[in-house]
């Protein structure tokens, strides 16, 4: 399983820190002493944290890590930092971006990145030039940037086309095929939007999933009929 060995933080110097991180978000994280931490309300995942924290914090973010490589769950991890930006954004500026950079999910997610980072370098013998050179890019990769990264307007186009000629009977289980139970990303909410789209349009009432506690893409749905009105229900 990924972090099942521990990591020698004694072995990771300031500098290669900041080869990951980058020097502001490495200052930022060590200005802070262990009482200090103590102190903050929401400590959440750290650089010092064990494998276990980290697995935890992997689950509660949805990040799939078994079976998968470290370089698979790097790129999972840039996906879900782009996903969460995107979720009250609809287009990209440095200010908004800027802002979210100061959110608790932003800081979390980039310990994230940065423990897989340093598991990545201490298979490689913690020798950076023998990271193979396609995942040397993702290895100095550091922030996302919505406008050259997604095509959201393409994805959310194709799949309305696609929903569009899909029966009734069957537009809940080609969604969940899609999405269901699978990883958040800007494909998903790509896919997301085109869905619900669709289900206005086919006056699909789906308000009890919409404004439940729980998102939709959490679990598989169904739609069904009650009391003549197609409704969407959790499966």
């Amino acid at each position: 399983m990924l972090f099942s060995k521990k990591i020698n933080k004694d072995r990771i110097s300031l500098s290669l820190m900041e080869e990951i991180l980058g020097f502001d978000e490495v200052e930022q994280t060590l200005s802070s002493n262990s009482e200090e931490i103590l102190k903050i309300e929401k400590v959440g995942l750290t650089i010092y944290s064990d494998s276990d924290e980290i697995i935890a914090t992997l689950d509660k973010f949805q990040i799939p890590h078994k079976d998968k490589t470290i370089e698979e769950v790097l790129k999972f991890l840039f996906d879900r930092l782009l996903f969460e930006y995107m979720e009250d954004q609809s287009y990209y500026t440095k200010e908004t971006y800027s802002k979210f950079k100061n959110t608790y999910t932003y800081a979390q997610l980039q310990i994230l990145i940065y423990h897989t980072k340093s598991l990545m370098l201490w298979q490689y013998n913690n020798d950076i030039e023998q990271i193979p050179r396609n995942y040397k890019i993702l290895y100095r990769k550091k922030e996302v940037n919505p406008v050259e990264e997604t095509n959201y307007l393409e994805i959310y186009e194709r799949f309305k086309m696609y929903m569009e000629f899909v029966t009734p009977d069957r537009l809940a289980k080609y969604f969940n095929c899609l999405v269901g139970l699978k990883h958040f990303s800007a494909r998903t909410k790509a896919i997301y939007h085109a869905f619900v789209e669709e289900l206005e349009l086919r006056g699909v009432d789906y308000d009890s999933i919409l404004f439940s506690k729980d998102s939709m893409l959490s679990y598989y749905i169904d739609i069904v009929s009650q009391d003549n009105k197609l409704i969407v229900v959790r499966k």
